[in-house]
């Protein structure tokens, strides 16, 4: 028999929002009756989210501030090397190369404080840094709000602070890890009751370089993948007319990514327009450009005056950190440009991931516009070499270009075979996204459902909680 319950969910990126409040993940958990919703997010008061979950039981609250003491920023800075030495994972050391190429000591001495200390498990790496965090003004709250159970979706983020003062309180969390790449890059500083996670490939991560058991891991998909299957979208004859493009010339989906990440997208751009102008593709293309949600928009308009561009705009810019808050118009549009694009270029990003959910032939920019000769740990190649790219790599499931004469090849490859790959495709989208069947976000709720507590229970170590009103709450 369910009872009134609380939940909270922390929701610090653009991203979150989609995934969590504008899916079938919110409407699945307010399907329990008395079932109160908390969301933890910087937009807390922006108007435009304010109307998309206009509910009476869902209220929407400012992120917690904290700052790390200086003895947890030692600790975390520790565990951070130790676990980079013991996993050697490609994804975290180019990185600290790229940034720093030149500070070879450095990294080296860091590697070797790392090793010195690798012997320690994950487990007590993160009791310690639970145990080194203090933050009263969450405590407070939840002694004052009490409530059932914690969702957060990322790792080791400082607003995550909420999340280890409910660990010590006793109240019950559940993490999902919502960008799979994030657990190539860094170890996680809490301690995870447990986990929800895409697919076998990221739940296989978790156990081997992060040392969580099995037991604790859930696969539930991936859930801004739903729209695609969900009979949302607008059929091909529709969007083709909306957007003003020719239903008999291949449509091809450009996604750029960062600018901070790839300062070389203006020059991809031109050169990938050139080929198609030139007759260098087998034949002549059409393309949507999409700037990532980080790129200055307004230095990408001019394309959209050469003929066969038209330039898409990713989504609302928002003040959080990944810089959007997607509507579920956006969410639409981004599904049916993949969903009816005949193939999809880009330098790196999660739309990879997004082509390959809808079988569409992808080739990923591996080189840097027109300097080929950078050093590795200095060009956009090195992402190829990191184990989350490696992973799904390894099914062939898409062509990456280090050269203009390959992205030539593999280009004009896609557009005679679509189909080559397919069979790759097939078992990224089984092995990395579990299943791609629109009921993603119903099953990520549907574990936080199943977490709560039913009429006589409680989710509270209450011996280990203080009153509220000793602590002035």
């Amino acid at each position: 028999m369910p009872k009134a319950a609380k939940v909270f969910l922390i929701l610090k990126h653009g991203t979150a929002l989609r995934n969590f409040l504008k899916t079938d993940f919110l409407p699945t958990l307010l399907s329990r009756p008395e079932l109160e919703v908390h969301v933890f997010t910087p937009l807390w008061n922006d108007p435009s989210l304010v109307e998309e979950v206009a509910n009476s039981r869902v209220r929407l609250r400012p992120m917690p501030e904290y700052r790390e003491g200086s003895w947890e920023k030692k600790v975390i800075r520790l565990h951070r090397n130790s676990w980079a030495s013991r996993s050697r994972l490609r994804s975290y050391w180019s990185e600290r190369f790229h940034k720093r190429p030149n500070a070879w000591l450095l990294h080296a001495s860091e590697f070797l404080l790392g090793l010195a200390v690798a012997p320690i498990p994950e487990k007590l790496w993160r009791r310690w840094i639970n145990n080194a965090s203090h933050d009263e003004a969450s405590r407070a709250l939840l002694l004052k709000e009490r409530p059932d159970l914690i969702f957060y979706v990322n790792h080791n983020q400082r607003e995550n602070s909420l999340v280890k003062e409910a660990q010590k309180l006793g109240i019950r969390t559940l993490y999902f890890c919502e960008n799979w790449d994030h657990l190539y890059q860094w170890p996680s500083n809490l301690v995870h009751d447990e986990l929800l996670v895409w697919g076998p490939i990221v739940r296989d991560l978790v156990v081997k370089h992060h040392q969580v058991r099995w037991s604790k891991i859930t696969c539930v998909g991936v859930p801004q993948f739903d729209v695609y299957v969900n009979g949302r979208l607008p059929d091909r004859d529709t969007f083709f007319r909306e957007h003003k493009l020719d239903p008999s010339v291949p449509l091809v989906f450009f996604a750029t990514t960062a600018d901070e990440d790839f300062p070389y997208n203006h020059e991809m751009i031109d050169i990938v327009l050139r080929m198609n102008e030139a007759g260098q593709f087998h034949r002549r293309c059409q393309f949507i450009l999409r700037p990532h949600p980080r790129c200055d928009f307004a230095k990408y308009e001019k394309y959209g005056q050469r003929p066969g561009v038209y330039v898409q705009r990713a989504g609302r810019p928002a003040g959080v950190a990944d810089g959007w808050n997607p509507s579920v118009g956006d969410m639409v549009e981004l599904a049916s440009t993949i969903r009816h694009s005949d193939v999809v270029i880009c330098p790196s990003s999660t739309i990879i991931v997004d082509a390959i959910a809808c079988d569409k032939p992808v080739v990923a920019i591996a080189f840097d516009g027109n300097h080929e000769d950078l050093d590795f740990y200095l060009s956009h190649r090195r992402i190829f070499k990191f184990e989350l790219m490696q992973d799904i790599l390894r099914f062939e499931s898409f062509q990456v270009a280090e050269k203009q004469a390959e992205f030539r090849h593999f280009f004009n490859q896609a557009l005679d075979e679509p189909k080559v790959g397919s069979v790759g495709r097939q078992a990224v989208r089984s092995e990395l996204c579990y299943q791609v069947d629109g009921q993603s976000a119903r099953r990520i709720a549907e574990e936080v459902l199943r977490r709560l507590p039913t009429a006589g229970e409680t989710q509270f170590r209450q011996v280990r909680m203080p009153t509220a009103e000793k602590i002035g709450v």
